[in-house]
């Protein structure tokens, strides 16, 4: 669902721009025990071994930037020291917690409206048809 959310905003936001989808997250998780986690370090191992030439970096949003927060994440001084890190400023203030309190509280044509003004149209169409963040 994420995968078709993430086609959807580019496909909305950017259809111009050369921007791939990647599942490598799901063909990690194929090596992976049962719920254990795939963490951004791990990631970036990976699209590293795939692209070996490249230069990647971790692109975060100012909430994971803080501190107090990087500072949590799995291997971070890793992540510092073998890739590059950029912090983008906030776009949208909408969060997933707030499209779930939209969605409890509108009927369909103010949820497809207040959604779209956070995620766009396609995504919150998507969110309605799938019933997700509802009950």
């Amino acid at each position: 669902q994420r995968m078709t959310m993430t086609q959807l905003i580019v496909d909305e936001f950017l259809p111009q721009q050369n921007v791939t989808i990647s599942n490598i997250e799901w063909q990690i998780k194929q090596h992976l025990a049962d719920n254990n986690p795939i963490y951004s370090y791990d990631l970036l191992v990976e699209l590293q071994k795939a692209h070996p030439n490249d230069q990647l970096t971790l692109v975060i949003g100012p909430d994971n930037a803080a501190q107090e927060t990087w500072k949590k994440f799995y291997r971070h001084q890793d992540i510092e020291d073998q890739f590059s890190l950029f912090t983008v400023e906030e776009q949208l203030p909408f969060r997933s917690t707030q499209a779930r309190e939209t969605i409890a509280h509108v009927n369909n044509e103010e949820l497809i409206s207040a959604l779209s003004a956070g995620h766009g149209t396609q995504v919150a169409t998507y969110l309605q048809q799938q019933k997700l963040y509802s009950g």
